[in-house]
């Protein structure tokens, strides 16, 4: 009996590139839809009914600290959402404490982490929360305790949530199709705070001048508002130039993006375009490495160029008696230059562990500003001192780590635009929200979550 000849199996080719993100298919569009029209009726209605927005919050409260609890792969998600709807709460005044979105991000990532643990960057957060502990010292002795409290834990509690959030975002491990969904997920309270802007234009006679304009902003912080737009504007820029996104969602996307572009630029505070477009642009530059995604960005660019100049403009033009042109034509920095500047004198003055938090503003307003800190860098250096500088090269490190994390060309320009848009934000607004330590996060989990689908060839590192 002849024995049968066995051809061994050829090894499994292991793919040099990543399959792209799965984008939006038409089910998911349907659904998309429904979960905006559902955040622009719920913004709606926290306007008319403030408290109404406590049981929003109290609801992602309670669903967070569940999904910590049980479905760990889910929480980037969940902090996402929380991050775009901290600005949706604060604008109709909801009766919970300001800080709630942090405070509220650091507890979901606790219990995340008392599940899974997770070693991967720990060491760096706990370095950067203790380079800033001692300067504290200054704040508790240098003021009355009640106020000392409030100090350190108003400026305090953005470096905690951050240092958290790169913690935990470093040890959770998503799937391609989590990217998309996750985005999705962010867009929907961004839709009802713009619906918010546009309804306070519509029944506001407003005098727009060459400043940043609350009332165009909802009735709250335009700083703020603009830059949770801008960040709508990254979330759906990209989820536009994924090539795997069906037609049908990319046109309701571009209108997301040009509805929060109008009701950005309304507010007249430039940082929340600028930033948007800066993090774009970095994705764009990785994007452009690829023959076929060249094409998808050439198109993005002429329609939006097109809407921008043809329509966009000449309309807030019209709308704001030519005051927009003026505002987005100057460079001046509303005070953010002064303020950085006398930060650099402060630390100085104070390099050892500077003045303790929040203590420089009391001297700042001494040398002839008044204002809180706007650049958590500089604030780093006013208030911590060495330690702050420190505390400073810890993020440059974990950045780093990030981008080099993500070997894949895709997830590369992801990692390398959220971090772009945090950095920016810090910069621009410091940690007034919780947005750029989840989107920093974010950004953490996509690098290490796809850093090992695509070995480099020998001799050569991918870009």
């Amino acid at each position: 009996m002849i024995e049968p000849t066995v051809v061994p199996a050829a090894p499994m080719a292991v793919p040099r590139t990543a399959p792209a993100p799965a984008g939006v298919d038409r089910r998911t569009t349907i659904l998309f839809a429904a979960f905006v029209g559902a955040h622009v009726v719920l913004a709606l209605i926290i306007r008319v009914s403030p408290v109404l927005a406590d049981v929003h919050a109290l609801a992602c409260m309670l669903g967070g600290v569940l999904v910590a609890a049980r479905h760990v792969r889910r929480v980037p998600h969940v902090l996402a959402y929380i991050a775009s709807s901290e600005v949706l709460w604060r604008m109709v005044k909801a009766p919970l404490p300001y800080e709630f979105g942090k405070y509220l991000v650091c507890l979901i990532a606790v219990v995340t982490l008392a599940r899974i643990g997770g070693r991967r960057n720990r060491g760096l957060a706990i370095i950067y929360i203790a380079l800033l502990l001692p300067s504290a010292v200054l704040t508790l002795t240098g003021a009355d305790f009640d106020m000392a409290r409030q100090l350190v834990a108003f400026n305090l509690s953005g470096p905690v949530c951050l240092a958290l959030c790169i913690w935990v975002s470093s040890n959770i491990r998503i799937q391609d199709a989590d990217i998309s969904k996750i985005f999705l997920i962010a867009i929907g309270p961004v839709a009802g705070i713009a619906t918010l802007g546009l309804l306070s234009v519509a029944t506001h006679e407003i005098t727009y001048i060459n400043a940043s304009n609350t009332i165009a902003a909802g009735g709250f912080g335009p700083n703020q508002v603009s830059a949770v737009l801008g960040l709508g504007i990254v979330f759906s820029l990209l989820l536009v130039t994924d090539r795997r996104t069906v037609l049908p969602a990319r046109l309701a996307l571009v209108g997301l993006v040009v509805f929060f572009a109008v009701q950005s630029a309304l507010t007249f505070s430039r940082s929340g375009l600028a930033m948007a477009f800066a993090a774009f642009g970095a994705a764009m530059f990785y994007y452009a490495r690829d023959r076929r995604m060249r094409v998808t960005l050439v198109l993005v660019a002429l329609v939006l160029f097109g809407l921008g100049k043809y329509v966009v403009v000449p309309g807030l033009q019209d709308l704001t008696n030519g005051k927009f042109g003026q505002r987005y034509s100057e460079v001046e920095s509303d005070g953010r230059t002064q303020l950085a500047r006398l930060d650099l004198v402060v630390f100085e003055d104070n390099p050892l562990l500077g003045v303790g938090p929040g203590m420089a503003t009391r001297l700042r307003a001494e040398l002839g500003h008044f204002g809180v800190a706007h650049n958590e860098f500089t604030r780093l250096l006013s208030e911590h001192g060495v330690p702050g500088v420190l505390a400073i090269l810890v993020l440059c490190l974990a950045a780093w780590r990030m981008v080099r994390a993500a070997r894949i060309l895709r997830y590369r320009a992801l990692v390398v635009a959220l971090l772009t848009w945090a950095g920016l934000f810090l910069m621009v607004s410091a940690m007034r929200l919780a947005a750029p330590s989840v989107v920093a996060g974010l950004a953490c989990t996509i690098a290490y979550s796809f850093r090992q689908q695509a070995p480099p060839r020998k001799g050569r590192r991918r870009a």
